[in-house]
């Protein structure tokens, strides 16, 4: 009997290894899903805490005294209260998954799966005060408690029924390995419950839902490898386009010049050419790197910018600039998306487009920051943040996205956005001295 009571344990010995490897993976590629990658995590360490609760209980048995029949009562008690858990985060997960494959939104089954997981933890700490359900003999072997034992997993079966439901209702949304993994996960437990009146003692539950999580984290770096070829092929076929139409900037140079050769050369208009020059041959020989540029290089052409677009409004927009750190590298247009949505969509949209722009670069602590604020209209971050999890983006919210892809994917940077309507935006970028080092010797 002993032999078989650590043989059930090095099951959940080995759940919790395996775990723990997927842990690590989940959170080093979460970078393009950062919520759903949070759920799985929290799902791999409630995972965790059952199969440890379960193999401690199973060494527990047959061992007398007070004081392991006290162990006895936290490790169950910790086995239902965590499976209960995991029924809410796979509920919450799948809601994130359909949504985020462009399914509908978790509507009322989500809620009644929360609500009634949480009346079951209610009765399940009640079941433990007034001494129902389950119990211990005086070698501290769990027994149940004929009748009271159902009333506390009925409604598990429950809320995993309507979850089966729900997975037969997103089926076309799913991949193959959701599809495998969510019926894993709800099926598995069901068929548990049932067997458990057979062979009680048996760690089948835990052991179909660390499977299905091991599948579940499978298929979400699965998905990062393709998000991932998904923006090299889209900057692939942007380089492509810029080569097919290498003539037209070639033909526009010549025509700049010839032109600028007709003005005087203290005049706005030759001057006005000049910065027009530089910033279409800076955004052509941006468009044309494939990995970093620098910081330096992209501020040149940002300048130039600056200035067609200060002559255009002339005194409507005042730029202020402070740089401080150009001794690094970010992926291309980086600067320019930041600075163009500070001007169409921030500064433009303000009352009569009257605003100010600031621009700054430094560096602090070991991170190179770049800095555009405006007092423009502003936008609803937290509208960002939904329409980029429900896939509904508008033009401002696709740029976003974008840098925010490139700037993880390309030198582990990150945008930080602060908003305000009718206040105006702050867009920071932060890159980590190593990181910049770091993508610099991969594009070589």
């Amino acid at each position: 009997m002993i032999e078989v009571q650590y043989l059930l344990a090095s099951f959940d010995l080995w759940g919790i290894l395996l775990s723990v490897i997927a842990m690590g993976f989940v959170y080093s590629f979460r970078g393009q899903d950062k919520k759903g990658g949070n759920i799985l995590l929290f799902m791999l360490l409630t995972i965790i805490m059952i199969d440890l609760n379960e193999g401690l209980s199973y060494v527990l048995r047959g061992r007398p005294g007070s004081t392991v029949y006290v162990l006895q009562q936290i490790f169950v008690f910790g086995i239902y209260f965590f499976f209960h858990l995991m029924i809410i985060e796979t509920t919450l997960y799948m809601g994130h998954v359909t949504c985020f494959r462009g399914g509908s939104k978790p509507g009322w089954w989500s809620n009644i799966i929360v609500l009634i997981c949480f009346i079951s933890m209610i009765s399940l700490i009640l079941s433990r005060i007034i001494n129902y359900s389950y119990g211990f003999d005086e070698n501290n072997y769990y027994y149940r408690m004929s009748g009271s034992y159902f009333l506390t997993t009925l409604p598990l079966i429950l809320c995993l029924i309507l979850l089966m439901i729900r997975v037969m209702m997103t089926w076309s949304v799913l991949s193959l390995l959701e599809k495998l993994s969510f019926l894993l996960i709800t099926v598995i437990p069901v068929a548990s419950a049932v067997l458990q009146i057979f062979f009680l003692g048996w760690p089948i539950s835990s052991i179909g839902i660390t499977v299905a999580l091991i599948i579940f984290s499978i298929s979400y770096e699965m998905d990062y490898a393709r998000r991932l070829l998904r923006v090299e092929k889209e900057l692939q076929d942007e380089r492509l386009k810029l080569f097919q139409s290498q003539i037209q900037p070639h033909f526009i140079y010549n025509s700049l010049n010839a032109i600028r050769s007709l003005c005087p050369d203290e005049s706005e208009a030759g001057e006005a050419i000049d910065h027009f020059a530089g910033f279409l041959r800076g955004t052509v020989d941006m468009i044309s790197e494939s990995g970093l540029v620098s910081a330096r290089q992209e501020l040149n052409t940002v300048e130039n910018y600056l200035y067609l677009e200060k002559k255009r409004f002339e005194d409507k927009v005042t730029i202020i600039t402070a740089i401080e750190d150009t001794g690094f590298e970010v992926p291309a247009f980086t600067i320019q998306t930041l600075v163009e949505n500070a001007i169409r969509h921030g500064i433009r949209k303000n009352k009569h487009g009257i605003g100010t722009l600031k621009l700054s670069t430094r560096y602090e602590d070991g991170v190179h920051v770049i800095e555009v604020a405006d007092d423009g209209a502003g936008f609803d971050v937290e509208d960002y943040h939904r329409r980029r999890e429900e896939g509904n983006m508008t033009e401002i919210h696709v740029g976003l996205y974008n840098l925010e892809k490139r700037l993880e994917l390309m030198c582990k940077g990150r945008l930080e956005i602060e908003s305000h309507i009718g206040e105006g935006t702050v867009a920071r970028v932060s890159i980590f001295d190593e990181a910049s080092k770091a993508g610099r010797k991969a594009d070589s």
